[in-house]
């Protein structure tokens, strides 16, 4: 089977934060059998705009603005908020479109393409959509959600609500994700949740890690970590609140991750008199990612908003002690208690409730928590069983369309 991929995040280079999961599941279906074409836009630090070919994995990335330097639209973080910061970046978007679809097109006619599965609704969705009328081919879509969060009424849904109901199926990440998705006119029956995935032998407990040496943190002393986008909807201020109020003292908190709001957040550690026990580390490669995990014991997911956390999916397999808001996907994936914690959006007495909880718990109730928490990732969450049910669908799909 022949598989086109089109995405708007996708690693610059090996180890990059930008949209690694794509890369480690295109490498997954390549692993099950099937040829994977991936398309993506260029961005303008890279100079070669057609990265590799790995044996059946091809990587196609395109040029969209002039000079390259300006290609800046779906850069890190994302499309959103470049456009917030730079409203000139409209004008990039018609650009975009154009040189995605033509991209995607030479791609198709080239190869024997049998299916289109388009990451996010927008943009990659709505130029599979394109792609699937054209050439007459089946076309799923995975959402992470972000697209859901805008208003029914905002332009891009008007592009979201034409996606989708030229997709044959729609696999949002969480099921809070898919009813989410019914507003935007999808048809319930094109739904089928398939939830985002790690890979359980990359972030393990055992793996070995210099963090704690690295960065002067006693071997006895409780790590707690969030890896977040240090922007207001991830609340990254209420997990450094709770951390000040803990009874605790041999305690640190490690802050992953970079955004507007970090100088607001270092102002509010010293206002806190806790900065000798807080380590802001900016942004973090998806290679340094699982030692961090495997040094650390409690991981904090405090957003108000998410389709399902892929730090909250990578702390688990590593075997941390995990707390999660419930609003956020978590509760599709934590059972309270059994493999982690939930609570209340932004109520930090409870999260502080539940660090001094997990901080107290005994070595045997911890080492059974963490357990449980890899298994289910394992079982439930992992690259390998998340790609299979996508094969399951295009089966079903070419079959179809064959009868």
């Amino acid at each position: 089977m022949n598989v086109l991929k089109i995405t708007s995040s996708f690693p610059r280079y090996e180890g990059d934060f930008f949209g690694p999961w794509i890369l480690e599941y295109a490498r997954e279906l390549k692993r099950q059998g099937h040829s994977t074409f991936i398309v993506a836009p260029n961005t303008f630090d890279q100079d070669n705009p057609t990265v590799l070919s790995e044996n059946q994995l091809s990587i196609t990335r395109f040029n969209y603005s002039i000079p390259n330097s300006t290609q800046k639209l779906v850069y890190p973080p994302g499309i959103i908020p470049q456009l917030k910061e730079n409203k000139l970046r409209f004008f990039q978007i018609p650009f975009l479109l154009w040189q995605y679809y033509q991209t995607g097109k030479k791609i198709i006619q080239k190869n024997k393409i049998d299916i289109i599965h388009s990451q996010w609704a927008i943009p990659g969705g709505f130029i599979g959509a394109l792609l699937a009328r054209k050439f007459g081919l089946p076309h799923v879509i995975t959402s992470q959600g972000a697209e859901f969060f805008l208003p029914t009424n905002h332009p891009f849904s008007r592009f979201t609500k034409f996606t989708l109901k030229n997709c044959d199926y729609l696999f949002p990440v969480s099921r809070q994700m898919g009813e989410r998705a019914k507003q935007f006119g999808v048809d319930p029956s094109k739904i089928e949740v398939i939830p985002n995935a790690v890979n359980p032998s990359i972030f393990s407990p055992d793996i070995t890690s210099t963090f704690r040496k690295d960065h002067h943190i006693p071997e006895d002393a409780t790590v707690i970590i969030t890896i977040r986008r240090l922007v207001f909807e991830k609340r990254v201020e209420d997990v450094i609140e709770a951390f000040a109020k803990l009874k605790a003292s041999n305690t640190y908190l490690i802050i992953g991750g970079d955004g507007p709001d970090r100088s607001k957040l270092e102002q509010l550690c010293k206002d806190l008199d806790i900065t000798d026990r807080v380590i802001f580390l900016g942004f973090v490669s998806n290679n340094e990612l699982p030692p961090i995990y495997a040094a650390s014991d409690i991981y904090v997911l405090s957003s108000q908003q998410e389709g399902l956390s892929l730090s909250l999916l990578e702390s688990m397999s590593s075997g941390l002690i995990t707390i999660s808001t419930a609003a956020t996907g978590g509760n599709e994936v934590i059972e309270h208690g059994k493999n982690g914690y939930l609570y209340k959006v932004a109520d930090v007495e409870q999260l502080t409730s539940l660090l001094q909880t997990s901080i107290s718990l005994s070595t045997d109730r911890q080492k059974l928590m963490s357990q449980q928490a890899r298994q289910t990732v394992i079982q439930k969450f992992s690259v390998e069983v998340m790609v299979k049910q996508w094969i399951a669908v295009y089966d079903r799909l070419l079959l179809k369309s064959t009868s």
